[in-house]
């Protein structure tokens, strides 16, 4: 379970250096579609990663009840 915190707590930084720079990056490609686009993928990243956080949660606390 470590190593899966580990991971979440790396993915969630790359995730906050992305919106941090997303201003910077907006201006230098000057897409008008990053900013919808950024916002579906982070969403889409976010919830997947809830869903599979509750499921380890899940799995965790069925094995401790054993």
């Amino acid at each position: 379970m470590d190593n899966e915190l580990f991971l979440l707590s790396k993915e969630l930084r790359a995730v906050s250096h992305v919106l941090r720079y997303s201003d910077y990056i907006y201006s230098v490609t000057g897409d008008v579609d990053f900013p919808t686009a950024l916002i579906s993928v982070v969403s889409d990243y976010l919830y997947a990663r809830s869903e599979y956080c509750c499921k380890v949660l899940e799995s965790v606390e069925n094995h401790d009840e054993e």
